[in-house]
């Protein structure tokens, strides 16, 4: 195999933590630690599963949950803003609000314009076809949400939210 200086072919890494105990407890903990990281595991892919449920039900409106994300912050702010305040806002890097942004104009439902206060920066401007879209999307998103809501009863809710508290 011919490899480039410096570069060398890699075993997979390894997780970037463990979440299981250490050897050092004795099996009863163990057990226990095990059940908490397979529950963490399972909020982990059960959060994951909701995303791509949202995502699935926006895309036929040629939405995102991150286009969305932007068009609701740029309306919420009643003007545009620089690419760097909606990086700020998503708490993101601006070269990810950069592609967004692009995407979003090439769909029509924002335009950049020039900054009258400083010529080097660009705002963005949601369009009227980005207010329909953005208020469609956040019906669906609504919707669903609702439909999800229901798999979980009443009486579990306080528990369900003391124990996410704690974890987040």
């Amino acid at each position: 195999m011919h490899q480039r200086k410096g570069w060398q072919a890699t075993a997979p890494r390894p997780p970037r933590f463990d979440i299981r105990p250490s050897a050092g407890y004795d099996s009863a903990m163990n057990h226990l630690g095990d059940q908490r990281a397979d529950l963490v595991m399972t909020l982990i892919e059960v959060g994951l599963r909701l995303e791509a449920r949202l995502e699935e039900a926006l895309a036929p409106l040629g939405l995102s949950l991150a286009k969305l994300n932007v068009l609701s912050h740029l309306i919420e702010a009643g003007e545009p803003l620089t690419l760097g305040e909606i990086a700020a806002r998503l708490n993101c890097v601006r070269s990810n609000v950069t592609q967004l942004i692009d995407r979003l104009e090439a769909d029509g439902l924002v335009r950049r314009e020039a900054d009258q206060a400083d010529r080097r920066a660009i705002r963005a401007v949601v369009t009227e076809r980005g207010r329909a879209s953005q208020a469609h999307g956040a019906q669906v998103l609504e919707r669903v949400k609702a439909q999800l809501a229901t798999s979980i009863e009443g009486s579990d809710l306080p528990a369900l939210r003391a124990v996410l508290a704690r974890l987040g």
